[in-house]
């Protein structure tokens, strides 16, 4: 078949790359690296036109860094991985990808993908070649105008990602100030519901990077980028923000700030407001009003609170405690700040769910008080009630834990955490399948996930008996970060369970000392079910229970009722 290059117009090429970051987030491409590399690649050559020229030789050594001797000939490597994507690519378009108005398949004998557009005119008016002809077992003719609706997940907002803004303070201490400046834009501009904002831990993946920034955008999926600078010294501000578009190369907004230190709340507002503007976004009249609220007048608490960010996430025990000293006194400097009571309730919360605390219940129950504190001083901070949220699932009150998690992820549409914990509640209370959504928007908004994520993709998967999808997310979840206690506790258990028994066994003996003491008190208190299946596993290939646990193992044994 004869191929040619497609006249894709800047916008049919954007809506193109939102699509390639919508199946790069899928379950299908999120936990390969090298295959969302693969596919990046093909794209970007099928586009610029040379997806015909395309050879096993070229890919190999542009891929996967074969050496200049490769021969594609002898070393079948390549078109086993096109296989792979190929099948990859369909599994997506028949799940989560079924009604996606833009259809991306690697036809067999080629490394040029076809490019399926339907449902908008402008993108039907594109050369592409004549016999793309079915989408979901429709027939669709190049020029047809058959209009489909847009996926839930299209972008047809603005979408954007602030990037780290760089310290240019003469003290090197002031790294703090520049990241949590950072952070409050993100908080700030992922509330507009107009707006599709990437979260910070993808955002801070790209800190002190040289990576061009048309790069960054293709990288993360979004049209625009927010870098900037900060200069602070005792009395002084200097903020310097730019709102840039990396695929025309334009400034659509640009300014800088000389204020005093105190007006830093001013500031941040100043420079949220001036992007929406740039960017056309219209503000509800509730946006409007909560845009730059900081919910505290107190600058020495706004600062220990910062301070206490930059430990915590470094997600450690260690740095957990020391950031937990800050909000401490954050709380203390200001008793009626809410954000503060939320990021002290988060410490307390993930000392008990990673066994940290040598008193569990008094970490999760201070956790909890502190959550309803936050949502009481304001009912509408989304990250008071995502906390509350956990914490109510923690403390065995699934519906309280639905019903926060929801209204976190209504008030604040962008927060990738919000979705996190709720997609934990969800998949533990019965609701696996809309767990799993739940998470997979999450991970849309954080492309560079933290390893919790991962094991809560796990989880869902478990828990609708998908056990290869979840051993290979929590393989993901390892490689991201191997000290993350869940996911390596998790793994050998989930081997033993589909019957890889040495596998498992040797991977227990390998994480001994990283999965002590570990066990999943939420599988426990909602799905016994399969807490009894767990256990068994557990117990065959070696790791240590504990007293309770091994009481529950007899109890389910001998079928006597449960302590």
């Amino acid at each position: 078949m004869e191929k040619r290059r497609a006249d894709w117009g800047a916008s049919d090429r954007q809506a193109i790359q939102e699509q390639l970051s919508r199946i790069l987030a899928s379950p299908q491409f999120a936990l390969s690296d090298r295959r969302q590399r693969f596919l990046r690649y093909l794209l970007e050559e099928t586009l610029a036109g040379h997806g015909p020229q395309l050879k096993g030789y070229t890919v190999g050594l542009e891929v996967f860094g074969k050496p200049p001797s490769f021969d594609p000939n002898i070393d079948p490597a390549v078109r086993i991985e096109a296989g792979r994507l190929r099948d990859k690519l369909r599994e997506f378009y028949e799940d989560a990808g079924r009604d996606d108005p833009i259809h991306i398949a690697l036809p067999k004998g080629t490394y040029a993908l076809e490019v399926h557009v339907r449902g908008q005119q402008s993108m039907t008016r594109t050369a592409r070649p004549a016999n793309l002809t079915r989408i979901n077992g429709e027939r669709f003719e190049t020029g047809a105008q058959d209009a489909a609706p847009a996926s839930a997940h299209r972008i047809e907002v603005p979408s954007l990602a602030v990037l780290p803004f760089v310290n240019m303070s003469s003290e090197p201490d002031q790294e703090y100030f520049a990241d949590g400046l950072t952070d409050n834009l993100i908080t700030d501009l992922s509330k507009v519901s107009g707006l599709f904002v990437i979260s910070r831990h993808t955002s801070f993946a790209y800190k002190a990077t040289l990576k061009p920034l048309a790069e960054i955008a293709r990288a993360v999926g979004v049209r625009y980028l927010v870098d900037g600078s900060v200069r602070r010294s005792r009395e002084h501000i200097r903020v310097s923000a730019n709102l840039v578009d990396p695929s025309s190369d334009r400034c659509l907004w640009a300014d800088r700030y000389d204020r005093d230190a105190s007006d830093v709340f001013r500031v941040q507002d100043e420079i949220s407001r001036n992007i929406i503007e740039a960017l056309k976004v219209r503000l509800t009249p509730l946006e409007s009003e909560r845009l730059g609220y900081e919910g505290t007048g107190s600058d020495v608490a706004h600062d220990a609170v910062l301070r206490g960010l930059e430990h915590f996430w470094k997600y450690t025990s260690a740095s957990c405690a020391e950031a937990q000293r800050h909000f401490q006194r954050a709380v203390e400097y200001d008793p009626h700040y809410a954000a503060a009571h939320a990021w002290l309730a988060r410490t307390y919360l993930f000392q008990y769910s990673m066994n940290w605390s040598a008193e569990p219940e008094t970490a999760l129950a201070t956790g909890l008080g502190h959550a309803w504190r936050a949502v009481s001083l304001d009912d509408l901070l989304p990250f008071a009630h995502a906390i509350l949220g956990w914490a109510l699932l923690w403390s065995g009150e699934p519906k309280g834990a639905q019903a926060a998690g929801h209204r976190a992820c209504a008030l604040d549409p962008n927060n990738a955490d919000a979705h996190l914990f709720l997609s934990m509640t969800l998949s533990v209370t019965d609701r696996a399948e809309d767990g799993l959504r739940c998470i997979e928007k999450g991970l849309r908004l954080n492309p560079h996930p933290s390893s919790f994520y991962f094991y809560a993709l796990g989880l869902c998967h478990q828990m609708l008996g998908q056990y290869d999808k979840a051993i290979a997310a929590m393989e993901r979840g390892i490689e991201i970060n191997p000290r993350f206690m869940p996911n390596q506790a998790s793994l050998p258990v989930l081997y033993e369970m589909t019957g890889r028994h040495d596998l498992a066994c040797a991977l227990v003996e390998r994480a001994k000392a990283a999965i002590a003491g570990w066990s999943s008190s939420l599988l426990l208190r909602y799905r016994p079910e399969f807490y009894h299946r767990f256990l068994i596993a557990r117990q065959s290939i070696g790791m240590e229970l504990n007293a309770q646990e091994r009481g529950l193992l007899e109890a389910y044994s001998s079928q006597a009722p449960l302590p």
